[in-house]
């Protein structure tokens, strides 16, 4: 009796650490697919590593037992080896439903609003393990199924304005194709908009130099604000918190954006790569604020990324070819991952910050005021290429991440 009580409660913390660590997981994750994103693009980027993550998580939950689909799968989403996917995917159910209970359908309309769905979808007569179903049940994600014969148009325009939907827009569409065997779509989508705590004045934004990567200059709108701030400087750059008003922990805001200015001697490119994202936390937590005068210009990117190469790099070669193992989703047909495919959309200006990412992958056959002028601790000029991060402070998530080489 007494080994069975120890086994129980060993699996349930094993499941409280599940859902602890995830948010680590998921931002070691992210950093390392934008840092590959950046390397092959070297132009502004936004990815939102949260997104993928939970859309490959899905996939994970119909992996094999033993297979080395999932251990693929498990290496590169930064997740434990031993990790069982009921408590994987309670874990992803908590991170959800403590963004919903913080700011998203429970306060319509008001600032910051965040929202992130999972969606499943069915078609060309697929018969899934009820298992499956069940484990993305957990995860938030709906389970939509089409009549074998529906046109694929049909399929592709109805998948299509889901992500419209949830994205307020700002991503219209998300596949351009299905394959004519495919039979089944993994979903997720993330809409963010907040409003800074302290706005920057309109009258204040004008135009300023900004040193590209290729050291030439260019005019772009820099808006400007005088204020404190929590800001680190090291040897290796400076790092900058701007707060989202509207809610807010015991600890400080619930949403921020960070903005890392590596040194004028680093390689930008390293810099990024390098960077320690646990340095928010720190950032965040700072003893004291400090004021000083930040400029920063005003930006709007939208990225359309394919995956497949990238993921593949990274570690999940079986998951997209004929020796992928996919047979918890079902054992009738074997399955494999085509299309991966992720959009974001970012817009940062003097009110705030809109921004909404959308995952899919496709699956087939195998085959307070003071009148004194304080003293300025610090200079925050972004004059020149800088990354920045979105992140809730609350469970240490970072939702999207970039770089911005030319605004």
């Amino acid at each position: 009796m007494l080994l069975k009580r120890f086994c129980l409660s060993f699996v349930g913390l094993f499941a409280l650490n599940v859902a602890a660590n995830l948010p680590d997981s998921s931002n070691e994750f992210s950093h390392k697919i934008a840092t590959r994103v950046f390397e092959s693009k070297a132009e502004n980027t936004c990815v939102s590593g949260a997104s993928i993550h939970h859309a490959l998580g899905m996939a994970l939950m119909g992996t094999g037992k033993g297979s080395a689909t999932r251990h693929e799968l498990l290496k590169v989403l930064g997740l434990n080896d031993q990790t069982e996917l009921k408590e994987l995917a309670s874990g992803y159910a908590s991170m959800l439903n403590d963004l919903k209970q913080s700011c998203a359908s429970e306060r319509p309309g008001q600032v910051p609003e965040l929202t992130m769905t999972n969606k499943v979808v069915l078609f060309n007569g697929i018969e899934v393990e009820p298992s499956f179903l069940e484990l993305t049940g957990t995860m938030g994600a709906q389970a939509q199924t089409f009549k074998k014969g529906t046109p694929t148009t049909d399929i592709l325009a109805d998948i299509n304005d889901w992500v419209s939907s949830k994205t307020e827009k700002k991503i219209p569409s998300i596949l351009s194709k299905l394959e004519p065997d495919d039979v089944m779509v993994l979903l997720n989508a993330v809409y963010f908009k907040g409003e800074w705590a302290k706005s920057f004045s309109k009258n204040a934004t004008g135009d300023a130099d900004f040193r590209q990567l290729n050291k030439s200059i260019k005019k772009v709108p820099m808006m400007f604000s005088g204020r404190a701030c929590n800001y680190l400087a090291t040897s290796d750059g400076e790092i900058l918190e701007l707060p989202y008003g509207g809610l807010s922990t015991q600890n400080g805001p619930r949403f921020s954006m960070f903005f890392v200015l590596p040194a004028e001697n680093k390689d930008f490119a390293h810099a990024y790569a390098d960077f320690d994202v646990a340095l928010l936390d720190k950032v965040a937590h700072a003893k004291k604020k400090k004021y000083g005068h930040i400029s920063i210009p005003k930006f709007k990117v939208e990225t359309s990324l394919d995956l497949v190469a990238t993921l593949k790099d990274m570690g999940m070669s079986s998951a997209f070819s004929d020796e992928a193992d996919f047979t918890d989703i079902s054992k009738e047909q074997l399955l494999k991952l085509g299309q991966a495919v992720h959009k974001t959309f970012i817009d940062v200006n003097e009110s705030g910050t809109e921004a909404a990412a959308a995952t899919a992958i496709t699956m087939g056959p195998r085959a307070t005021s003071i009148n004194v002028a304080p003293t300025v601790e610090f200079n925050f000029v972004a004059d020149r290429p800088f990354f920045f991060f979105i992140r809730d402070n609350e469970q240490k998530l970072v939702l999207f991440e970039g770089t911005i080489v030319n605004p």
